[in-house]
């Protein structure tokens, strides 16, 4: 799951923010919708799955992404 979904969509968000932070930043992206499945098929603990969205929440604040949309 993780290779297959979280991954790939984690390094897509990545590159739309320019590599601005590392692919860590970017898991709860990668994760969202499906943090459910994980943490009860024990791919992702409680515990990660609020740290990855701390991480997440930092990138959506700093991220100039699509702020410059003419």
């Amino acid at each position: 799951m993780m290779t297959h979904y979280v991954t790939p969509i984690s390094q897509a968000i990545r590159r739309l923010d320019n590599n601005s932070y590392p692919i860590e930043y970017y898991y709860g992206f990668g994760w969202s919708g499906l943090e459910r499945y994980g943490i009860l098929n024990n791919l992702l603990t409680v515990q990660e799955q609020e740290y990855n969205e701390s991480l997440k929440n930092n990138v959506n604040i700093n991220s100039t992404y699509g702020s410059n949309c003419n």
